[in-house]
């Protein structure tokens, strides 16, 4: 399925477990609760896609372009999204525990309730990005 053109599609509840969707438009495609575990995003344009309850286990998301997408509540937790764009995305209440976010654009993104405990920011733009009851690299709540 690369490179396909699946924008605005619903897959939600799909398995797409090891699929290989490099270069795949996913932009506003609604895929709540699907199963991505293994699967290959590079390159991907997942702009604006709904990925509330998706099984990210395993997923390269290096690349991949994430603006403005949903992560509500996601288990992130040690993820490389080193220089992954996540301008103005929704990762409320998500957990991001010893991720690596080194120049990631985290500009406009909903932060609020978001664990980042030993998270690393590094270069990380987070810009005008809310942060609410966020639990900080060093274990500190932001209020």
């Amino acid at each position: 399925m690369t490179g396909v053109n699946l924008q605005g599609v619903n897959l939600s509840g799909m398995n797409l477990s090891g699929v290989n969707l490099t270069g795949t438009n996913l932009s506003y495609a609604k895929l709540i609760g699907i199963n991505l575990s293994g699967a290959s995003l590079s390159g991907a344009n997942c702009l604006g896609a709904n990925l509330d309850g998706a099984n990210l286990t395993g997923v390269n998301l290096i690349g991949v372009n994430l603006q403005s997408v949903n992560l509500i509540g996601q288990n992130l937790s040690g993820f490389n999204l080193s220089g992954v764009n996540l301008h103005r995305a929704n990762l409320s209440e998500a957990d991001l525990n010893s991720a690596n976010l080194c120049g990631a654009n985290l500009s406009y993104a909903n932060l609020e309730k978001t664990n980042l405990k030993e998270a690393k920011l590094l270069g990380a733009n987070l810009d005008k990005a809310t942060l609410t009851g966020a639990i900080m690299p060093d274990g500190t709540i932001h209020k």
